[in-house]
């Protein structure tokens, strides 16, 4: 798995030993952070907000 920050965004790519990869992507802002999961062609998102 290699991180990278860019800006607000965590930026997580991760390759498994079988040749499958994906990449997690944490976007922060004042009201909360979006976590965008992709695999393949596969994106999903989950909005987390603040309580």
């Amino acid at each position: 798995t290699l991180a990278k920050l860019d800006g607000n965004k965590i930026i997580l790519d991760s390759k498994a030993p079988d040749g499958r990869s994906g990449v997690r992507t944490y976007e922060f802002t004042d009201s909360g952070y979006v976590l965008t999961m992709t695999t393949g062609d596969v994106t999903a998102k989950r909005y987390y907000s603040k309580a």
